[in-house]
């Protein structure tokens, strides 16, 4: 009787402990998310996003500044003097571009103490050389370089880009394509696509991001389009909606009108 007894109690006791120790292992586990959405609002420490399927999430922003991106099109005419810009290009030693730039990406300040030295180039004006080279090495007689700086304007085809102490000199074409890529909030406006992916605890809905990109669908620079303004009639003019014998429909009405006056 008292095995039966202690067994029960046994059983028991090994099931609650499960149960406890499951419970308590849920409640710690981070589940790795993605949540597509829009951008409600920016707060304090992350975004508002509404999900696809229309919940409100709170965003916590990621531990990298680069983890979070905008990036939208641009339109060339958008680029002005002073913006910041950085592209690639092969060059020659005498600093000669050997053919058309493809994209130029205009971005916003960083505090570049939060970033590694291989991400730091990305936002220090200069000229630097593809890290695929050794620095040990000559450099080659044609190099791959990412000219970073402040865009100083557009001389005929060649953009002008003031790279630090290097002044660079680089052709442009239709095919250039101009791209805005900021690490901030500051272009985002409410209603733009979201992209989140982070990790959550389990029965929670706020998300602690790993990455968060926006990407909008608008254009800068790009110029909206004109409402067309009604032309003025001539003197004389026939109306669009007269009939083949030269009477408009308001005219047959207001001629059947006065005939009625009339009689």
């Amino acid at each position: 009787m008292l095995q039966r007894l202690f067994l029960i109690v046994f059983v028991a006791m090994t099931f609650l402990v499960s149960v406890v120790t499951e419970s308590l292992g849920q409640a710690g586990t981070d589940l790795v998310v993605e949540v597509r959405g829009k951008l409600v609002r920016p707060d304090r420490a992350g975004i508002i996003v509404e999900s696809e399927d229309g919940e409100t999430i709170a965003v916590a922003y990621p531990p990298t500044v680069t983890s979070l991106s905008f990036e939208a099109a641009a339109k060339p005419e958008f680029l002005s003097r002073g913006m910041m810009v950085r592209f690639k290009g092969n060059f020659n030693q005498a600093g000669m571009a050997q053919g058309p730039i493809k994209t130029v990406e205009i971005f916003g300040p960083v505090d570049v103490k939060q970033l590694s030295s291989s991400q730091r180039e990305r936002f220090t004006p200069g000229v630097h050389l593809d890290r695929k080279h050794k620095r040990s090495e000559p450099p080659p007689p044609i190099a791959t370089v990412t000219v970073v700086g402040s865009f100083a304007g557009v001389q005929g085809n060649m953009m002008v880009v003031q790279a630090g102490k290097t002044l660079v000199r680089a052709p442009v074409n239709e095919e250039t394509k101009v791209i805005v890529k900021f690490n901030s909030l500051e272009l985002a406006k409410a209603g733009d696509p979201v992209y989140v992916k982070g990790f959550q605890n389990a029965g929670e809905k706020n998300v602690r991001a790993s990455t968060i990109r926006i990407r909008p669908e608008r254009v800068y620079g790009e110029k909206p389009p004109e409402e067309e303004k009604p032309k003025r009639k001539r003197r004389g003019e026939k109306s669009e909606d007269a009939d083949e014998d030269g009477e408009s429909d308001e005219g047959e009405e207001a001629k059947a009108a006065q005939e009625g006056n009339d009689s």
